[in-house]
């Protein structure tokens, strides 16, 4: 509905962390939705135990309120979400604007 693009969460296997693949995968979809959608606003959501969100701070995502995410993003939520509980679970969002945006 919102016409916002979403770069989901990826698990590396323990003996491949550490190597950059979770950034390189990142970098990949950034690029694919920023080919087809120049201006696409692109987020990344981080549950608590997340280790992206450096990555996505290095890539130029800044963080959003979960309030300034469209609610479309949390109907896969887990059930202990704090749109579905009113309790923080530690979830961050964080926003790429198209580039050259500020």
């Amino acid at each position: 509905e919102s016409g916002w693009f979403e770069v989901r969460a990826a698990v590396v296997q323990q003996e491949f962390r550490g190597r950059g693949i979770n950034t390189q995968m990142k970098t990949g979809m950034i690029e694919r939705i920023r080919k087809d959608y120049p201006n696409a606003i692109i987020i990344g959501f981080t549950e608590a135990a997340s280790q992206s969100r450096g990555i996505l701070r290095k890539l130029g995502f800044t963080y959003i309120s979960l309030d300034e995410t469209p609610l479309e993003f949390f109907t896969i939520c887990p059930l202990n979400c704090v749109k579905k509980t009113g309790v923080d679970c530690g979830c961050q969002v964080f926003l790429l604007q198209p580039n050259g945006s500020s």
